[in-house]
């Protein structure tokens, strides 16, 4: 997937979500993008896509601490954070 159908792809289902706010790019280069998505009550999730290794990874942000994350590096992992700590 190109780096510009990933953006579509993500501003598509941001704009069509009910606690969705509107996507920003934070950092775009010529193989990747960094979005980020305010939610609702301050939250927010960061993106990172990079279309030469068909890396994407997900973070789930609340005041400021990482609370939940996925990515495709080595199959889908999941990790989860409480009160800002790696568990």
């Amino acid at each position: 997937m190109t780096i510009e159908a990933f953006q579509h792809e993500i501003f598509l289902r941001a704009l069509n979500s009910p606690i969705c706010g509107i996507p920003v790019v934070r950092r775009i280069t010529p193989t990747s993008v960094n979005l980020r998505i305010p939610l609702r009550f301050e939250n927010f999730v960061d993106i990172f896509y990079n279309e030469e290794t068909g890396t994407t990874a997900y973070a789930l942000i609340e005041k400021g601490n990482r609370i939940f994350g996925a990515d495709n590096t080595g199959g889908w992992g999941k990790n989860r954070s409480r009160f800002g700590r790696m568990i």
